[in-house]
């Protein structure tokens, strides 16, 4: 299995690029905060489901919850409001 500060610096980097894939996107349209933490929670469940096919150890919703969709939805939202506001 995957130690936790590798499970958490890959859902980093994948938040750092849905940052800025949100930001181009949504830089168009204005969505609320709610509506962003959905998108954020559809585009990163893919990643569970490939975690777990690639450690072939089963990862609990609640450790993918607080180590990993926790961590990629901050770090998105801090590359966002950073481009934002650029």
């Amino acid at each position: 299995m995957l130690s936790d500060w590798k499970f958490s610096m890959i859902h980093i980097l994948y938040g750092i690029l849905f940052g800025i894939l949100f930001f181009i996107y949504l830089s168009k349209y204005k969505f609320g905060i709610i509506f962003i933490a959905m998108l954020a929670f559809i585009a990163s469940y893919p990643l569970l489901i490939l975690l777990r096919m690639y450690t072939k150890t089963y990862i609990t919703f609640g450790y993918w919850l607080k180590n990993g969709y926790l961590h990629f939805l901050l770090t998105l939202l801090l590359v966002w409001v950073i481009l934002y506001n650029l």
